[in-house]
């Protein structure tokens, strides 16, 4: 199931996470509380995509109904085909058939009396009351999920070979489980089925269209606004950056600034931005900022390509005595210019010249510049 729940650009991800509480309960699975919504909708369309299904076969072949068809469906849970083994086309069909056929739900059937563990035992008809979903295989004589055979991935015991222990029916709850459990979510996709609403996928997709333009204009527009930054040098959080502050750093400023005189601008940032998408958290400052970063870098190196460079690298320490090394690049570019570019700072443990020489080699690795190109050094 593709969902569209987010958007990328670059390495920035932005996610919207969809998350509907709540307990997912077992809905009766009967001939009568389906029929009446399937039958109006959707057999026509079983049973017009049934007739073409055989298409070149010999006329005994033609004769016969396509197996798909209700009436010629094997209904016995432990007989049946595997949902996945017809073609993928027909498979809706297949799960109409049997969802107007109903689960196989024998109450009248003798049911075959086994010993275990030195008591007489049996399927207790009991047990489809509570469980609309379990169905009965006389031939296996083991209980079966319906729902999970239709809509589940097909490797649940209740699918394969089926239920036996009949002294233990908390092996029924155990199978239910969680909201999350894999029989919930197969009950899910039955619900949607039968219902024959949109599903999840399609609902988010048509909200996400809206959202993507809302979306890029916004972060087009943080954007501008952070390339000036970056340009002048300056820095971009403030000491207060709550909605009471009369400064609240550049970067938010300029946004504001930015909005004040454009309409357009103002109709999607800041406070008329969607609650979760405004753009400007530091997280999200942060982010922006390294993708920026990266791009930077990126076309840095692809200028270099396979030319020699010197390197130029100064070690220093930080307000909280942490030694750092930044380092350089110089290089003659396509036009014979000299070109000094910085490539980036790490944190070195020592300033011995093991530390640093390591420290050099990883950052030139990490950007794929390999140091037998190397000309020339400054340190």
């Amino acid at each position: 199931m593709k969902v569209s729940a987010g958007l990328q650009y670059s390495s920035c991800q932005i996610r919207w996470i969809f998350h509907c509480p709540g307990y997912i309960k077992d809905d009766t699975i009967t001939v009568q509380s389906t029929v009446k919504v399937i039958k109006e909708s959707r057999l026509s369309e079983t049973k017009a995509r049934a007739a073409p299904a055989v298409v070149e076969a010999t006329n005994e072949e033609q004769d016969a109904p396509p197996e798909y068809d209700a009436d010629h469906l094997q209904y016995d849970p432990g007989l049946r085909s595997p949902i996945a083994s017809y073609d993928v086309n027909e498979q809706d069909a297949v799960r109409r058939a049997y969802i107007l056929k109903g689960p196989n739900q024998c109450y009248a059937h003798d049911f075959l009396v086994r010993e275990i563990y030195g008591k007489k035992r049996h399927f207790n008809f009991v047990w489809f009351h509570k469980y609309q979903w379990l169905e009965y295989s006389v031939a296996k004589d083991a209980g079966f999920c319906m729902v999970c055979y239709l809509f589940g991935s097909g490797t649940s015991n209740f699918v394969t070979d089926g239920w036996r222990n009949w002294n233990k029916a908390d092996a029924l709850d155990k199978h239910v489980g969680g909201i999350t459990s894999a029989h919930n979510k197969a009950q899910e996709k039955y619900n949607l089925f039968v219902s024959g609403g949109p599903s999840i996928d399609n609902v988010i997709v048509k909200v996400s269209n809206e959202s993507e333009i809302h979306y890029k204009a916004r972060l087009t527009y943080s954007l501008r606004c952070l390339r000036y930054l970056l340009n002048q040098g300056l820095a971009f959080r403030g000491h207060d950056e709550s909605e009471e502050s009369s400064n609240r750093g550049n970067f938010i400023e300029l946004l504001k600034w930015l909005a004040e005189n454009n309409k357009e601008v103002d109709r999607l940032v800041l406070k008329n931005a969607t609650g979760n998408c405004i753009l400007t958290c530091s997280s999200i400052q942060r982010e922006i900022i390294h993708c920026c970063a990266d791009e930077t870098t990126k076309h840095i190196i692809e200028e270099l390509g396979d030319d020699h460079y010197a390197i130029l690298a100064d070690e220093c320490s930080d307000l909280s005595h942490k030694e750092q090394l930044a380092l350089c690049v110089r290089y003659i570019d396509k036009l014979g210019r000299v070109c000094e570019r910085f490539l980036g700072v790490v944190h070195v443990a020592s300033t011995t010249s093991a530390a640093l020489k390591k420290a050099i080699l990883t950052l030139l690795s990490d950007h794929h510049l390999s140091p037998s190109q190397i000309r020339g050094t400054r340190i």
